[in-house]
């Protein structure tokens, strides 16, 4: 988590043009937090994307923004969900090809150990245990893992979730300097524009 405010002297600027009309002041705060959060949802998708392998559709859908009013100045970026299946990452080979050839009746080569990659920059890992099957016991067809000697019990392995990716320390650490620039940026803009509209009034 990480907390974003305005710069002091900045804001300090703000109120002294608007002295006579302070809720100008609150205008330009609670648009410049809305432009921010939208900055701020779009780059941290990108940066959870750049770390990890996992595709930009399922980040996306999974960060929200509680948008900034005038009486409640506070914008929010948030993450839900729950821990993913590791379907949702990167593995070799890929599970829907061996499920299509088992659906059709055909029979798999062993290849030696599935490999998964969930962080790009740690490349493919063997899993052993890993295999994909179609459970007779279920309707479920996917990756499957047997972590014992013995044929059961078998576990539906996982990965991390969106609020787990988005709480990495090497992704909050890239996504503060961003947030802070952008918010005293538009904050800025938008003191300028309603300056320059409305005088101090």
């Amino acid at each position: 988590m990480i907390k974003i405010e305005f710069d002091e002297k900045t804001l300090e600027i703000a109120q002294n043009l608007f002295a006579e009309c302070p809720e100008q002041v609150k205008y330009a705060a609670s648009r410049a937090i809305n432009r921010t959060a939208t900055a701020v949802r779009a780059e941290l998708s990108g940066l959870i994307i750049e770390k990890y392998d996992i595709s930009s559709a399922n980040v996306k859908k999974a960060i929200s923004i509680k948008r900034s009013m005038r009486k409640v100045l506070r914008g929010v970026v948030g993450t839900v969900g729950r821990m993913l299946p590791i379907t949702y990452f990167n593995l070799s080979p890929k599970p829907k090809n061996i499920i299509s050839a088992l659906r059709a009746g055909e029979k798999i080569a062993k290849a030696g150990p599935m490999r998964v990659r969930v962080i790009r920059a740690g490349g493919f890992k063997n899993v052993p245990g890993l295999f994909v099957q179609q459970s007779s016991r279920s309707n479920y067809a996917g990756p499957m893992l047997r972590y014992l000697k013995t044929r059961y019990p078998l576990d539906i392995p996982y990965g991390p979730s969106i609020p787990q990716m988005a709480g990495n320390k090497d992704v909050l650490e890239d996504l503060a300097p961003f947030a802070e620039k952008v918010l005293n940026r538009r904050f800025l803009h938008e003191v300028s524009y309603r300056y320059g509209k409305f005088g101090g009034r």
